[in-house]
C-alpha cells in the first residue's frame, strides 16, 4: 500500500535514516510512473516535497534532478510551495542562487494562492508567509 509505504519514508526521514528513507521515496516513484498502487498519473505533491528533502537531508542535493526528472515537468517542480521551497534549498546547496530566489518567489506566490483560496485576510496571509 502506497500509504504505508509513505508513513515509513517519513518515519526513517524523522529517524534520520536517510538511506532507507529514500529508497522508499524511489520505490514509490517508480511505482507511480507504472501506474501500480492506484497513483494519479500526476506525481503526488508531497511524495515529491518528501523525496527532495529525503536527497537534501543526505547530502545528496546534486542527485535530485536525475531522480526526479522522469517524473516531473518543470512545472510541477513549483506546484506548491512545499516543493518551490525544497527546491531553492536544493539550488542553494547547489549554489545556483539567482534559481533559488526564482524558486522561493514561486513558493511565495504558490502559499499566497493557496491560502487565499482557503479565504483567509490579506493579514493572516502576510502572517502565515512571514
Amino acid at each position: 500500500d502506497a500509504g504505508v509505504l509513505e508513513l515509513q519514508g517519513q518515519l526513517l526521514y524523522r529517524l534520520g535514516r536517510m538511506e532507507e528513507s529514500k529508497r522508499i521515496y524511489e520505490t514509490l516513484l517508480s511505482h507511480q510512473q507504472k501506474g501500480s498502487f492506484g497513483f494519479r498519473s500526476k506525481v503526488k505533491a508531497d511524495l515529491l516535497g518528501n523525496i527532495i528533502a529525503a536527497y537534501l537531508a543526505a547530502g545528496e542535493a546534486s542527485q535530485v534532478g536525475s531522480v526526479i526528472k522522469p517524473h516531473v515537468t518543470g512545472k510541477s517542480l513549483q506546484e506548491t510551495p512545499e516543493i518551490a521551497y525544497n527546491n531553492a534549498c536544493v539550488s542553494v546547496a547547489l549554489e545556483q542562487y539567482e534559481e533559488a530566489q526564482d524558486l522561493l518567489d514561486a513558493a511565495e506566490r504558490a502559499g499566497y494562492e493557496a491560502l487565499y483560496e482557503h479565504d483567509l485576510s490579506e493579514e493572516d496571509i502576510r502572517v502565515e508567509l512571514a
